[in-house]
């Protein structure tokens, strides 16, 4: 009997709610739909290219890597520089995207299992002479 991949997992959020999973493992990625979004009348896949499948069977492989790489800046050069700034392991698009996901295009956030997304927004009033200085940067 073969050893079992460790499988890392981040769970995917659409506009805070969660809406499916994607696992990775060293030969392969899955991404499935929770049931409960799919059930849901806002329900709808990830891309065109992901998806509902019959009986929510998984997608698996090239195209499920392929759409989360595709949320990564194309530059070699930038993505070292994304890892080294985040200390990922690697630059595979799941070692980044589990440190830079909680804010990705499109709404979507990728999280570890055992968090959720912030539903706070972080602010502070500017005042008048931040405001000036701010604008002036448009012209």
């Amino acid at each position: 009997m073969g050893r079992r991949a460790h499988v890392q997992r981040l769970n995917i959020w659409l506009n805070g709610t969660p809406f499916g999973y994607w696992d990775a493992t060293a030969a392969s990625n899955t991404l499935t739909y929770f049931d409960e979004w799919r059930g849901d009348e806002r329900g709808r896949p990830l891309s065109l290219s992901l998806p509902f499948q019959p009986g929510n069977a998984p997608h698996r492989g090239p195209v499920v890597e392929n759409y989360f790489d595709n949320l990564l800046p194309d530059s070699d050069r930038i993505r070292r520089r994304i890892a080294k700034r985040f200390r990922t392991e690697g630059t595979e698009p799941y070692r980044l995207l589990a440190a830079i996901g909680r804010d990705c295009a499109g709404a979507i956030q990728l999280l570890p299992t055992d968090e959720a997304p912030i539903q706070r927004i972080w602010r502070r009033p500017l005042c008048r002479s931040s405001a000036a200085t701010r604008s002036s940067y448009r012209r």
